[in-house]
């Protein structure tokens, strides 16, 4: 196997108000000095530390401006705002950082293997940009492990959150109104965490027929379908067009069980050399994740991620593919490790060692 180089990206431009409240708590606590020790500035730091696994070598990050990360310092405050993020993202900030990641993928970690660890999906996008110019497009199949499908236009799930809220009911996502602004008519088509599939599969920089979900909470359910309302229409026939096209889609069944031999399945049906994995840890929200950016649906126990992982191992000691990369993302810094009242505690860390021992072993 390649050398594995570990890099970061601490780009966490996310506007909601949840998380605007906790960097303001947390510059507020640094400027009195009260911040508690180890403070990990971001997902990166934090995995370089409690992570062990001899075969990483961490290599360092992608430059980001503090006020655009996860721990924004006391001077960023006023950036640190509903406007600023939205001016970020609706002018495709994001996108600029999609083109940083590649050009630290192909200057200092090819031809051996990425590890990125970020709070966000959208770095993921250079990643598979500079994979696929060196391996080619069509030779590597992506294994995406997330609760949301990452190439709905943001208008079509705006409009969706707004049918959940006038109608009081649990749609699809029963809190995404929590994480969208639903007083907007529109959100200005960009590159983002919540669209960077869009642009890969457009792009063709991954094939959708090379593209398998794992997880998602968001599939159109029978009840959704049928639902009159063009709102919701629009994100059936958005999702399913994906479908249709060919990507691959393992939704999060209520028989957890039964999904271990159903993801044995679909990873029958990769036809290329390569395979690149992708693991958005809210997955696992509210089973061994508490410590993500989006807690709005209950995901996948933690020991059916391990048997996943370890078929995946089965299926490289097998050679019927060669990993050549892969990423942990939305991983919120400020809740890893965390202890709620009542007992219950953020496995995360435990998730990503667990899942790195069984599928490199």
């Amino acid at each position: 196997m390649k050398k594995i180089k570990a890099f970061g990206v601490a780009l966490d431009a996310s506007d909601s108000p949840r998380s605007l409240m906790i960097k303001h708590a947390y510059m507020e606590k640094l400027a009195k000095n009260k911040v508690k020790l180890p403070d990990y500035l971001d997902p990166y730091d934090a995995f370089k530390a409690l992570i062990r696994l001899d075969e990483i070598e961490f290599v360092g990050k992608v430059p980001v401006e503090t006020w655009l990360t996860p721990k924004p310092r006391p001077e960023d405050a006023l950036l640190v705002s509903p406007i600023d993020f939205r001016i970020f993202l609706d002018s495709n900030g994001a996108f600029e950082y999609f083109e940083k990641t590649e050009l630290f993928v192909r200057e200092k970690i090819l031809p051996d293997m990425p590890l990125l660890i970020t709070p966000d999906h959208s770095p993921t996008g250079g990643v598979l940009k500079a994979l696929s110019d060196h391996h080619g497009s069509d030779q590597i199949s992506t294994i995406v492990f997330d609760a949301h499908f990452d190439a709905i236009p943001s208008t079509i799930r705006l409009k969706l959150a707004q049918y959940a809220k006038e109608n009081q009911v649990e749609t699809l996502l029963p809190d995404q109104k929590e994480f969208i602004d639903v007083s907007k008519a529109e959100i200005p088509a960009s590159y983002n965490c919540g669209t960077f599939l869009l642009h890969v599969l457009q792009n063709r920089i991954v094939h959708p027929s090379n593209l398998f979900l794992v997880g998602v909470s968001d599939y159109p359910v029978e009840q959704m379908r049928n639902i009159s309302d063009e709102r919701v229409q629009n994100f059936v026939n958005e999702y399913l067009k994906h479908e249709r096209d060919g990507v691959t889609f393992l939704p999060k069944s209520d028989d957890q069980e039964a999904m271990i031999s159903d993801f044995d399945g679909l990873l029958a049906k990769i036809k290329t050399p390569y395979v690149y994995i992708s693991f958005d840890v809210d997955v696992s929200a509210f089973e061994a994740v508490l410590a993500t950016r989006f807690l709005d649906v209950f995901g996948l126990k933690l020991h059916v991620l391990i048997e996943m992982a370890k078929s995946i191992n089965k299926c490289l000691a097998s050679k019927k593919f060669e990993l050549i990369g892969l990423d942990f993302n939305e991983i919120d810094v400020h809740f890893l490790q965390a202890k709620l009242k009542s007992g219950k505690e953020d496995q995360t860390v435990k998730l990503i060692q667990d899942f790195l021992d069984v599928l490199l072993k």
